[in-house]
């Protein structure tokens, strides 16, 4: 046989190995809490262009909506209050004093 020949059956093989071969299994992702697969999980609804809606809001197609506050809210009633977090504009408003690169309560 020539080089050609044998580099065309080689190539030829190795194409015939590939298409015949097994597939690997592919990974179901399960939620832990649910045992919901990925393909079962809600969808978060977007804008008509693909982006998240410019009000801060979040909104699902389960009816759940969440807030820019961290609030939930599902079928337009709430269900989940996200605990307030103060607004500090500095770090002596919370107490903390920096001294020659120490940082003290």
């Amino acid at each position: 046989m020539k080089q050609n020949e044998m580099i065309i059956l080689a190539v030829a093989g190795f194409v015939a190995w590939n298409i015949m071969k097994p597939k690997p299994a592919v990974a179901k992702t399960v939620s832990p809490v649910s045992g919901k697969t990925l393909d079962n999980f809600i969808d978060e609804l977007f804008t008509t262009t693909g982006t998240p809606f410019e009000n801060g809001w979040r909104y699902y197609e389960n009816g759940t909506a969440i807030d820019p506050s961290g609030n939930y809210y599902f079928q337009g009633q709430k269900v989940y209050s996200a605990p307030s977090r103060p607004n500090y504009s500095s770090s002596t408003d919370i107490g903390l004093s920096l001294d020659n690169g120490m940082l003290y309560a």
